[in-house]
């Protein structure tokens, strides 16, 4: 019932703050209508309107928030202390919880993808390229995203609290909001800003190659040094 709880609270978050972001982007569109039709670009506009916010700040404190429920069900219900050994740990816990990191990383930002693409059709944009643009800039996004959960999955399982990787997830998106808007160079070693880089929310969802090269091996970089730690971690079973 908790985990239930926790995953209709993530939904439920997450659409609500994508349809509030995205109603001021179509007010932005709307106020500049004439001067967008003339630029062509519809659904894009959205994207990168709104994108910011969602992508920086919103989103990776909601990945905090999932993770760290997610992790604290497995302390309170002693299910880590009762595992028979590493491999069981491995094999039930730490796969497990990677595999849920991918489907809610790949929902936290098709759900943005889906609040846009209905706020564009309400908007008169029909069915056009931008769509598939923006939907593969979800996908990569989502890369982005279980990097940042990968390492506050981490962070959850040596804290074994709640507050401790929402605090973190918190502090380490404001820190990223600030790279993004005053040092963007810096912005791509910092985990929490994977995920809006990804989504190329700041070019509106046109994808720069080189860009996205040097996003997609710092996420990797990332997720496979929270997995060795991770993995260091249940091998001493320090519970």
């Amino acid at each position: 019932m908790t985990k239930m709880r926790g995953l209709l609270a993530y939904f439920v978050s997450l659409a609500v703050f994508a349809a509030f972001n995205m109603a001021g982007a179509a007010v932005h569109y709307n106020n500049n209508r004439v001067l967008f039709e003339a630029q062509t670009v519809t659904y894009r506009v959205l994207w990168g309107q709104s994108g910011v916010i969602y992508a920086y700040l919103f989103l990776p404190i909601a990945l905090a928030a999932w993770v760290a429920m997610a992790v604290k069900v497995e302390h309170d219900d002693r299910n880590l202390q009762r595992m028979a050994g590493y491999a069981a740990l491995c094999r039930h816990v730490l796969l497990g919880k990677l595999l849920a990191i991918a489907v809610m990383a790949v929902i936290g930002t098709v759900i943005y993808w889906v609040a846009m693409a209905v706020t564009g059709l309400m908007l008169g944009f029909g069915l056009n390229g931008e769509l598939g643009t923006t939907l593969l800039a979800a996908l990569s996004g989502a890369l982005g995203a279980a990097a940042v959960m990968t390492v506050l999955l981490y962070v959850a399982m040596r804290a074994r609290s709640f507050v401790t990787p929402v605090a973190v997830g918190g502090a380490g998106s404001m820190v990223g909001l600030v790279l993004v808007l005053v040092a963007r160079p810096l912005a791509l070693f910092w985990p929490f800003c994977l995920p809006g880089n990804l989504m190329f929310v700041r070019s509106a969802g046109q994808v720069c190659l080189a860009e996205a090269v040097g996003n997609v091996a710092m996420a990797l970089l990332w997720m496979a040094a929270a997995i060795a730690v991770l993995v260091a971690h249940l091998r001493r079973r320090e519970f």
